[in-house]
């Protein structure tokens, strides 16, 4: 009855799908981690409330067509997904590489590299249901961020250069990365600001 009430623009999701803490709300028996791989998304699309779910295994590689394909089939039309991109395209050159990265070339706002292993797979297989890209910057410190003018007119040409037709988020959780320029930057590409 609830979710009948909520206006078909509004979805509701949450970053994942397999927590096993949500047997007997969102998955009806008992989920194991092997069995909330499988079968974990399609459970948790059939709930009425949750038409939206965000991928974050996406930040640390790029998926592969038949994880994409998986997706799309375990989930109905009204679906959306929120793919992360992975997360070299948003770690300059001069931060610290975490382990997952180890191996993968500097392709900070790399718009060849983001659309080739992003944003064309995810249009090309989830089509109507991938909701939106979102780019998420982890924090960079105030050695990087005295590069901020940089930064932005990076980031300008890296979202200039992106895909038509996918709908696109920005995240920055660097305080001083905020301000009215970036927010202008954004409404410029039709790019929300992710929180």
């Amino acid at each position: 009855v609830l979710a009948s009430k909520i206006p078909p623009g509004v979805r509701f999701g949450t970053s994942t799908w397999s927590f096993s803490g949500w047997q007997g709300i969102v998955y009806g028996g008992e989920y194991d981690e092997t069995k909330l791989s499988r079968d974990g998304l399609a459970a948790y699309a059939r709930h009425p409330l949750l038409r939206s779910v965000g991928v974050d295994r996406s930040y640390y590689r790029p998926l592969d067509d038949k994880t994409l394909q998986r997706m799309t089939d375990a989930v109905g039309d009204d679906f959306r997904f929120l793919i992360k991109a992975h997360a070299a395209l948003m770690l300059p050159k001069s931060a610290r590489r975490p382990d997952y990265l180890m191996g993968v070339p500097d392709v900070f706002l790399d718009p060849a590299y983001a659309t080739r292993n992003v944003v064309e797979p995810a249009l090309r297989i989830l089509g109507e249901k991938l909701g939106v890209i979102l780019f998420q910057f982890s924090p960079l410190g105030d050695r990087v961020l005295r590069y901020r003018r940089e930064l932005l007119e990076r980031l300008e040409g890296f979202l200039s250069a992106l895909p038509k037709g996918a709908r696109y988020a920005v995240e920055w959780r660097d305080a001083a990365m905020l301000g009215p320029d970036l927010a202008e930057l954004l409404a410029r590409h039709g790019v929300a600001h992710g929180f």
